[in-house]
C-alpha cells in the first residue's frame, strides 16, 4: 500500500511539474536576426528591402499565407546562401555578390507576379449621361 502511496504521489508531482513548466515558461516566438542586426553593405540593405516588402503584401492581403510561407524560403535560402559564400570565400566576391543580385532580383520578380495575380484593376465608372455610340447594323442576303 506505501509503495501505490509513493507512486501515486511520484506521478502526481511529475504532472503538476510538466505542467507548471509548460505554462510557465515563455513562448518562444520566432524572430529574424534582420530586426536586430544593422543593415549594411547593399545586399543586406536588398534583402531587408525585399523582407519589407514581403510583409507588406501579405498584410495588404496581395499574397496569402502559403505565397508567403514559399517566398520567406525562397528569401531564407538566399540568406543562407549569402552566409555559405562569406563563410567560404572570407568575404563576398565580386561573382558571389554579382550571383546574389540575380537572385534577389528573381525574388522580387516572383513577389511582383504573386501580388499581380491578386490584383484586380479599379472598376471605371460608367457615367450614364453620355449617349451610347451609335451602331450600324447591315444584313447582306
Amino acid at each position: 500500500m506505501n509503495i501505490r502511496t509513493n507512486k501515486a504521489a511520484l506521478t502526481s508531482l511529475t504532472l503538476a511539474f510538466g505542467a507548471v513548466l509548460i505554462y510557465g515558461l515563455p513562448a518562444q516566438a520566432r524572430f529574424d536576426y534582420d530586426n536586430w542586426q544593422p543593415v549594411k553593405g547593399q545586399i543586406h540593405k536588398q534583402e531587408n528591402r525585399l523582407e519589407k516588402s514581403l510583409n507588406a503584401a501579405y498584410d495588404k492581403g496581395m499574397i496569402d499565407s502559403l505565397e508567403l510561407a514559399q517566398l520567406r524560403r525562397d528569401l531564407d535560402g538566399i540568406k543562407a546562401q549569402e552566409d555559405e559564400y562569406r563563410m567560404d570565400h572570407n568575404g563576398l566576391g565580386a561573382n558571389d555578390v554579382k550571383s546574389l543580385k540575380a537572385k534577389l532580383n528573381q525574388f522580387q520578380q516572383d513577389l511582383n507576379r504573386e501580388e499581380s495575380d491578386k490584383y484586380t484593376p479599379p472598376v471605371q465608372a460608367i457615367n450614364h449621361k453620355q449617349r451610347p455610340e451609335k451602331v450600324c447594323v447591315v444584313i447582306i442576303d
